[in-house]
């Protein structure tokens, strides 16, 4: 194939936005970029599904690294960690809470992960939502002790409704200790429960329960809801990601909860397909309900 020629005295005419310079050209593409993040919701479950999936991946690569933690026998480590869990939830020594920690900070070292992203995701999210929770009781209203910081105090008794308020109101020492020992027990128990997760792959994870004696049903139901999960996840990024190849312009917001709606049902008949299928072929691979690997 022959491409056209160009006659000479013909000159090219450039279009106008490719003779801006180039930081104007720049700030166009980062204003169209913004707009299409907050386009709606089928870029904002793109980005969201999209993590997951990479999450996902990215905790099966750091899983089967050849470090020691991660070659550590699974039985080990999940005895181990119920263990540590246990003496989170029944010690109050901010000592301990901190030694354990610290201990925590060494094995994930070891075993080179991430560890700052990793501290972001587990003290970032529960921990401080349980704080926020406990804040009530560190006044005194709640938990009187040895005052920490005075709010209010009224030489004279006041009255409202009849009920006689307090003349103090302070944040207690104890209140304040026993809110930070939930925050430090809810922080350490998901960073033992991740360290165990992370650095075992699934397969393992799922036949060391086999140790505690849980029944083997319970074993089969937990294996397929995470292989259907993960499943689910990949169908459900591949329907929006070809939704929003089709879609042009901006929607009105009858025409969005339309989507939205229509993809709620279109994902659940799909889930039911999948579901079927998904068992039919790990029976036909001679899936028999047992936790099987490649490691004994």
């Amino acid at each position: 194939m022959v491409g056209p020629s160009i006659e000479p005295g013909n000159s090219i005419t450039l279009p106008g936005w490719m003779n801006q310079p180039t930081d104007e050209k720049e700030h166009r593409l980062q204003a169209n970029s913004d707009r299409g993040k907050g386009s709606g919701f089928l870029n904002r479950n793109l980005r969201e599904l999209r993590q997951v999936m990479l999450d996902d991946l990215l905790t099966e690569r750091y899983a089967r690294r050849d470090y020691w933690l991660q070659q550590l026998d699974p039985r080990l480590k999940l005895l181990a960690i119920i263990v540590l869990i246990l003496l989170v939830a029944l010690t109050r020594s901010i000592t301990v809470f901190f030694v354990m920690w610290v201990c925590s900070l060494l094995l994930m070292s070891s075993a080179r992960l991430p560890i700052w992203s990793l501290q972001k995701r587990i003290w970032g999210i529960f921990p401080l939502i349980t704080l926020i929770a406990a804040i009530p009781a560190m006044f005194s209203l709640f938990n009187p002790g040895a005052p920490l910081l005075e709010l209010y105090h009224s030489m004279a008794p006041h009255y409202w409704l009849g009920i006689r308020l307090p003349e103090q109101i302070y944040i207690s020492r104890q209140g304040s200790i026993a809110a930070l020992v939930i925050f430090l027990r809810v922080g350490l128990s998901i960073t033992w429960g991740m360290l165990l997760v992370i650095t075992t792959p699934s397969a393992h994870l799922f036949k060391s329960l086999r140790v505690l004696r849980v029944p083997l049903l319970v074993v089969m139901i937990l294996e397929m809801t995470y292989r259907y999960l993960v499943l689910l996840i990949q169908v459900s990024h591949e329907m929006f990601e070809a939704r929003k190849m089709r879609t042009v312009g901006k929607l009105s917001l009858r025409a969005r909860q339309w989507q939205v709606t229509s993809s709620i049902g279109a994902l659940f008949i799909r889930s039911m397909q999948l579901s079927e299928e998904v068992y039919q072929a790990m029976t036909a691979r001679g899936y028999t309900g047992e936790a099987v690997s490649l490691d004994e």
